[in-house]
Protein backbone atom coordinates (compact mmCIF):
# COMPACT_ATOMS: atom_id res chain seq x y z
CA UNK A 1 0.00 0.00 0.00
CA UNK A 2 1.22 3.41 -0.91
CA UNK A 3 2.03 6.05 1.63
CA UNK A 4 -1.03 7.77 0.64
CA UNK A 5 -3.31 5.61 1.21
CA UNK A 6 -1.50 4.71 4.82
CA UNK A 7 -2.29 8.14 5.31
CA UNK A 8 -6.20 7.94 4.74
CA UNK A 9 -6.39 4.89 6.21
CA UNK A 10 -4.69 6.50 9.46
CA UNK A 11 -7.31 9.42 9.17
CA UNK A 12 -10.37 7.47 9.34
CA UNK A 13 -9.17 5.80 12.26
CA UNK A 14 -8.14 9.00 14.20
CA UNK A 15 -9.77 9.34 17.44
CA UNK A 16 -10.08 13.11 17.33
CA UNK A 17 -12.25 14.71 20.25
CA UNK A 18 -13.94 11.16 21.32
CA UNK A 19 -14.19 10.27 24.73
CA UNK A 20 -11.19 7.97 25.81
CA UNK A 21 -13.20 4.79 26.20
CA UNK A 22 -14.38 4.92 22.27
CA UNK A 23 -10.93 6.68 21.41
CA UNK A 24 -9.13 3.78 22.96
CA UNK A 25 -11.07 1.46 21.13
CA UNK A 26 -10.48 3.36 17.63
CA UNK A 27 -7.26 4.00 18.42
CA UNK A 28 -6.86 -0.24 19.00
CA UNK A 29 -8.76 -0.88 15.72
CA UNK A 30 -6.33 1.56 13.75
CA UNK A 31 -3.93 -0.64 14.63
CA UNK A 32 -5.25 -4.10 13.52
CA UNK A 33 -5.59 -1.87 10.44
CA UNK A 34 -2.08 -1.17 10.07
CA UNK A 35 -1.29 -4.49 10.00
CA UNK A 36 -3.27 -5.51 7.81
CA UNK A 37 -1.66 -3.46 5.60
CA UNK A 38 1.44 -4.77 5.86
CA UNK A 39 0.37 -8.62 5.75
CA UNK A 40 -0.70 -9.98 2.03
CA UNK A 41 -3.61 -12.64 2.33
CA UNK A 42 -1.85 -15.52 2.32
CA UNK A 43 -0.06 -14.01 5.16
CA UNK A 44 -3.36 -13.44 6.97
CA UNK A 45 -4.30 -17.49 6.89
CA UNK A 46 -0.65 -18.60 7.24
CA UNK A 47 -0.99 -21.32 10.40
CA UNK A 48 1.57 -20.76 13.38
CA UNK A 49 2.93 -23.57 15.39
CA UNK A 50 -0.34 -23.89 17.55
CA UNK A 51 -2.39 -23.87 13.99
CA UNK A 52 -3.73 -20.23 14.47
CA UNK A 53 -3.92 -17.48 11.95
CA UNK A 54 -3.66 -13.47 11.81
CA UNK A 55 -7.26 -13.77 10.44
CA UNK A 56 -8.40 -16.30 13.50
CA UNK A 57 -7.31 -13.57 15.75
CA UNK A 58 -8.49 -10.76 14.15
CA UNK A 59 -12.17 -12.55 13.68
CA UNK A 60 -11.80 -13.36 17.45
CA UNK A 61 -11.49 -9.34 18.43
CA UNK A 62 -14.04 -7.82 15.46
CA UNK A 63 -16.85 -10.67 17.08
CA UNK A 64 -16.53 -9.04 20.28
CA UNK A 65 -16.75 -5.52 19.49
CA UNK A 66 -20.12 -7.12 17.33
CA UNK A 67 -20.91 -8.62 20.28
CA UNK A 68 -21.38 -5.69 22.43
CA UNK A 69 -22.26 -3.53 19.93
CA UNK A 70 -25.90 -5.60 19.87
CA UNK A 71 -26.36 -5.06 23.79
CA UNK A 72 -28.79 -2.12 22.94
CA UNK A 73 -31.20 -4.89 21.31
CA UNK A 74 -31.09 -7.07 24.30
CA UNK A 75 -30.59 -4.99 27.37
CA UNK A 76 -27.75 -8.49 27.53
CA UNK A 77 -23.88 -8.87 26.74
CA UNK A 78 -23.15 -12.73 25.83
CA UNK A 79 -19.61 -12.62 24.70
CA UNK A 80 -19.77 -16.60 24.92
CA UNK A 81 -22.68 -16.73 22.96
CA UNK A 82 -20.84 -14.13 20.76
CA UNK A 83 -21.29 -15.19 16.21
CA UNK A 84 -18.23 -17.09 14.20
CA UNK A 85 -17.89 -16.28 11.33
CA UNK A 86 -15.36 -18.60 9.54
CA UNK A 87 -15.23 -16.05 6.68
CA UNK A 88 -13.71 -13.13 8.45
CA UNK A 89 -10.80 -15.54 9.15
CA UNK A 90 -10.04 -16.47 5.80
CA UNK A 91 -10.82 -12.83 3.98
CA UNK A 92 -8.13 -10.41 4.87
CA UNK A 93 -10.59 -7.76 2.74
CA UNK A 94 -13.62 -8.85 4.69
CA UNK A 95 -12.00 -8.29 8.17
CA UNK A 96 -10.79 -4.84 7.13
CA UNK A 97 -13.93 -3.35 5.93
CA UNK A 98 -15.50 -5.00 9.28
CA UNK A 99 -13.48 -2.94 11.23
CA UNK A 100 -13.67 -0.26 9.42
CA UNK A 101 -17.67 -0.59 9.95
CA UNK A 102 -17.13 -1.36 14.12
CA UNK A 103 -15.32 2.02 14.37
CA UNK A 104 -18.62 4.02 12.70
CA UNK A 105 -20.49 2.54 14.74
CA UNK A 106 -18.38 3.88 17.54
CA UNK A 107 -17.92 6.91 16.52
CA UNK A 108 -22.04 7.55 16.59
CA UNK A 109 -21.74 6.74 20.44
CA UNK A 110 -22.87 9.46 22.96
CA UNK A 111 -20.23 10.37 25.82
CA UNK A 112 -23.32 10.69 28.36
CA UNK A 113 -23.93 6.70 27.06
CA UNK A 114 -20.81 5.46 28.59
CA UNK A 115 -21.86 5.33 31.84
CA UNK A 116 -25.39 3.08 31.60
CA UNK A 117 -25.27 -0.07 33.40
CA UNK A 118 -25.12 -3.12 31.61
CA UNK A 119 -25.35 -6.97 32.08
CA UNK A 120 -22.19 -9.46 30.98
CA UNK A 121 -23.61 -13.13 31.20
CA UNK A 122 -20.68 -15.02 30.59
CA UNK A 123 -18.99 -18.31 32.47
CA UNK A 124 -16.19 -17.38 35.17
CA UNK A 125 -14.41 -21.00 34.61
CA UNK A 126 -14.47 -23.92 32.84
CA UNK A 127 -17.71 -25.83 32.55
CA UNK A 128 -19.16 -22.99 35.17
CA UNK A 129 -22.90 -21.78 35.20
CA UNK A 130 -23.10 -18.50 33.49
CA UNK A 131 -23.17 -15.48 35.88
CA UNK A 132 -24.66 -12.19 35.36
CA UNK A 133 -22.41 -9.63 36.15
CA UNK A 134 -23.13 -5.94 36.61
CA UNK A 135 -20.89 -3.30 34.57
CA UNK A 136 -20.59 -0.24 32.77
CA UNK A 137 -20.61 0.62 28.86
CA UNK A 138 -17.31 2.37 29.45
CA UNK A 139 -15.67 -0.61 31.40
CA UNK A 140 -16.66 -2.81 28.32
CA UNK A 141 -15.38 -0.54 26.16
CA UNK A 142 -12.16 -0.42 28.13
CA UNK A 143 -11.91 -3.89 28.14
CA UNK A 144 -12.53 -4.15 24.29
CA UNK A 145 -9.50 -2.02 23.48
CA UNK A 146 -7.30 -3.86 25.67
CA UNK A 147 -8.62 -6.90 24.51
CA UNK A 148 -7.60 -6.11 20.87
CA UNK A 149 -3.74 -4.90 22.13
CA UNK A 150 -3.47 -8.09 23.39
CA UNK A 151 -4.52 -10.01 20.04
CA UNK A 152 -2.18 -7.90 18.35
CA UNK A 153 0.42 -8.51 20.80
CA UNK A 154 -0.36 -12.74 20.05
CA UNK A 155 -0.26 -12.10 16.82
CA UNK A 156 3.40 -10.55 16.79
CA UNK A 157 5.12 -14.08 18.26
CA UNK A 158 2.78 -15.82 15.28
CA UNK A 159 4.48 -13.55 12.45
CA UNK A 160 7.73 -14.56 14.18
CA UNK A 161 7.39 -17.80 14.69
CA UNK A 162 5.90 -18.44 11.12
CA UNK A 163 8.75 -16.03 9.82
CA UNK A 164 6.44 -13.86 8.07
CA UNK A 165 7.54 -10.55 6.72
CA UNK A 166 9.82 -8.87 9.04
CA UNK A 167 8.10 -5.46 8.41
CA UNK A 168 4.84 -6.89 9.88
CA UNK A 169 7.10 -8.48 12.47
CA UNK A 170 8.35 -5.09 13.48
CA UNK A 171 5.21 -3.51 13.47
CA UNK A 172 3.00 -5.51 15.10
CA UNK A 173 5.42 -5.95 18.27
CA UNK A 174 4.93 -1.75 17.92
CA UNK A 175 1.45 -2.15 17.92
CA UNK A 176 1.18 -4.93 20.33
CA UNK A 177 1.86 -2.49 23.16
CA UNK A 178 -0.72 -2.07 25.94
CA UNK A 179 -1.84 2.03 26.46
CA UNK A 180 -0.26 1.80 30.23
CA UNK A 181 2.87 0.00 29.45
CA UNK A 182 3.33 2.85 26.39
CA UNK A 183 2.77 5.54 29.39
CA UNK A 184 5.29 3.77 31.32
CA UNK A 185 7.69 3.57 28.50
CA UNK A 186 6.90 7.00 27.69
CA UNK A 187 8.25 7.98 31.41
CA UNK A 188 11.51 6.37 30.89
CA UNK A 189 12.22 8.37 27.68
CA UNK A 190 11.67 5.15 25.28
CA UNK A 191 10.62 5.20 22.04
CA UNK A 192 6.47 5.95 21.81
CA UNK A 193 4.24 2.87 20.14
CA UNK A 194 3.08 4.97 16.54
CA UNK A 195 -0.51 3.62 17.31
CA UNK A 196 -2.59 4.81 14.55
CA UNK A 197 -1.82 8.54 14.85
CA UNK A 198 -2.67 10.63 11.09
CA UNK A 199 0.07 10.56 8.55
CA UNK A 200 1.73 14.23 8.71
Amino acid sequence: MIDRERAASSDATAAGDLPPALGGCIDALGRTLQLLERIDDAGFVAPGVDGGTVGAHLRHCIEYFRCFLTERETGLVEYDARARDPELERSRALAGHAIRAIVEEIRNRREDDLDREVTILQSLAPGAVPERIRSSARREWMALADHTIHHIAIITQLLAAGSGPGEAVEVASRLGVAFSTQAHRDELGEPAVPGNAPTP
